[in-house]
């Protein structure tokens, strides 16, 4: 690569990333800002704000309409060591239990904010791997060699052990000034040691539209739990048994067939009678609300993650769009030396933001 090829790529990156933020996240330079944050949302990404937020700010107040996050019960804090992971309605996240992949960049946003991350996810059954990582669209490998083989830190949890797993995190971060919820009753919590060993399994299908219009696949995640997704447009019908995803796959239309040890392990699953749970769930509409377009907008407003835009979570960018956007505030304000936010803070922020996940909703 030669000297200009690296400029323009050493831009792009800067520009379309939020992987050089990574290295400005911590603690601010010259002092914190006099004031509150007030952050509105105790999910993912009012989270991981919050916890940027209290490198740059005297103090945080985390404003939590639910109250079973607000009051950080145990249901907020990690899983009450049911078989089936957390089972509290989580009224803004309708996708909470299913399913889950993540982006490469949410391991790598949380190993930054929170040196613990590791070992408090692997307590509850989650793993980091930096292993190979082998997606499969349409019965092929699709993902690039150094892609799949060159993954740091990517995460395998559920939802409600990666959210709840950042949320004991972020109260136990030292602020002496920030105003957050009081772990004192619950820190002696004993907890469950889940040591039975499952090889890691993980594979994902995605159909071109002419082959047809549902997917399907599974994923080991914490507790040896396996998720098995299946989902599409105008499906009526759901497997409610695991002979039913099975016939499921059996049907699928692929370019490449799907292969034996696929149904190998549906029979194993469907003769050693493993305890099942069956969740069903209509996707919420579509949303984007462009503030990048907005002309006049308060110098200290922001917006993170679906607050946004909501795309279609089949697509599994949503978790990973907070980490941008967390990454991406981080960065801005590491880059604000003053007393107070500079007048085209958020004016800066929001087209910044734009370029970085504004083409997830245009993919969706």
């Amino acid at each position: 690569m030669n000297a200009a090829s690296l400029l323009v790529y050493r831009y792009t990156r800067q520009l379309l990333t939020a992987i050089d933020d990574l290295d400005l996240l911590g603690p601010r330079k010259g002092g914190k800002i006099k004031g509150i944050a007030l952050v509105c949302g105790g999910s993912i990404s009012g989270l991981l704000t919050a916890r940027v937020l209290s490198d740059h700010f005297e103090n945080v107040l985390i404003v939590e309409p639910e109250e079973w996050l607000s009051q950080a019960t145990e249901a907020g804090l990690w899983l009450q060591q049911h078989p089936f992971g957390g089972r509290t309605k989580h009224t803004k996240v309708p996708q909470y239990t299913f399913m889950h992949c993540y982006m490469k960049i949410v391991g790598r946003v949380c190993m930054r904010m929170f040196p613990d991350f590791r070992s408090e996810l692997e307590k509850y059954g989650g793993r980091l791997t930096s292993g190979p990582y082998n997606p499969h669209f349409n019965g092929y490998l699709t993902a690039s060699r150094p892609w799949r083989e060159n993954n740091e830190d990517y995460p395998y949890c559920s939802r409600p052990l990666l959210e709840t797993t950042i949320r004991r995190l972020l109260l136990k971060v030292d602020i002496p000034d920030a105003k957050l919820p009081d772990l004192q009753r619950i820190l002696n919590k004993k907890r469950n040691d889940h040591a039975e060993k499952l090889h890691s399994i993980h594979e994902w299908w995605l159909t071109e539209p002419d082959m047809d219009v549902t997917n399907f696949g599974f994923w080991r995640m914490d507790y040896n739990k396996i998720y098995i997704g299946y989902g599409g447009y105008g499906v009526k019908e759901w497997p409610k048994f695991i002979h039913g995803f099975r016939e499921v796959a059996l049907r699928l239309r692929q370019a490449k067939p799907m292969a034996e040890w696929v149904f190998e392990i549906f029979e194993f699953l469907e003769k050693e009678e493993f305890p099942i749970k069956i969740d069903t769930m209509r996707l919420p509409p579509c949303l984007y609300i462009n503030y990048a377009a907005g002309k006049i907008l308060p110098s200290n407003f922001v917006v993170i993650g679906d607050a946004i835009h909501k795309a279609n979570p089949i697509k599994s960018q949503g978790v990973g769009k907070a980490a941008v956007h967390a990454a991406t505030l981080g960065g801005i304000l590491s880059r604000c030396t003053g007393p107070r936010l500079p007048a085209d803070f958020a004016t800066s922020f929001f087209k910044l933001q734009e370029k970085r996940t504004g083409n997830m909703w245009s993919v969706s």
